[in-house]
C-alpha cells in the first residue's frame, strides 16, 4: 500500500518504510525511526514528529533512551525506563 501523507506523526504509527523526497528526488528511504532521525530530513524543513524531536533534544543533553520513540506512548515508556 502506498500512502502519500504530510501529517508525519500519522506515518510513524502505520508505516514500516518512509521515503522523504526533495525536489523530485528521494532524499531518505528507510524505517521511520531512521528517516525522521536523519538530520537531512529536518534540514529541508520537514517537521519531525514530536516524540522523535524530544528524543533528539534529550540526546543532545546527554540522555540516552533505549531507541527512537515513534509515538507519544513510546516516548513516555522510554523515559520511564531511564528514570528507574
Amino acid at each position: 500500500v502506498l500512502l502519500v501523507e504530510h501529517r508525519l506523526s500519522m506515518l510513524t504509527r502505520y508505516a514500516d518504510r518512509v521515503l522523504v523526497m526533495s525536489r523530485g528526488r528521494i532524499l531518505v528511504d528507510g524505517a521511520p525511526e531512521e528517516v525522521f532521525n536523519d538530520e537531512r530530513v529536518g534540514a529541508i524543513g520537514v517537521e519531525i514528529p514530536r516524540p522523535i524531536r524530544l528524543y533528539q533534544l534529550l540526546r543532545e543533553d546527554g540522555v540516552q533512551l533505549s531507541g527512537v520513540p515513534l509515538t507519544p506512548a513510546m516516548f513516555v515508556s522510554k523515559v520511564k525506563e531511564v528514570l528507574r
